[in-house]
């Protein structure tokens, strides 16, 4: 089974009842990756990224895509090892925002 595509899906809607996060936010992202196989197999996954900064998470995805996109999917190991090495510099710095 072979990785054909990966894409990004965004939600975003109001916030629960929750009176916490209410008071701080109005609304609510989430940030969904799809994996596509040459099978009828949709893989999916979400990122907490997408709740903080959901815009970012599409060119994200773009940059690892070619990393994926033709590989099979029976060693995730070696696939993680190689996003990893690809975004070795500023992948381990994690994301952070600053006013």
């Amino acid at each position: 089974m072979r990785i054909t595509d990966v894409k990004t899906v965004l939600l975003t809607g109001p916030c629960t009842g929750d009176p916490y996060l209410s008071e701080a936010r109005k609304r609510r992202s989430a940030a969904f990756i799809e994996i596509y196989t040459d099978t009828e197999l949709i893989g999916i996954g979400e990122t907490y990224t997408g709740y903080f900064i959901p815009e970012a998470v599409p060119e994200i995805v773009e940059f690892f895509k070619p990393v994926l996109v033709g590989n099979t999917v029976d060693n995730i190991d070696l696939l993680w090892n190689r996003m990893y090495q690809c975004g070795n510099f500023w992948c381990r710095n994690g994301m952070c925002c600053r006013g």
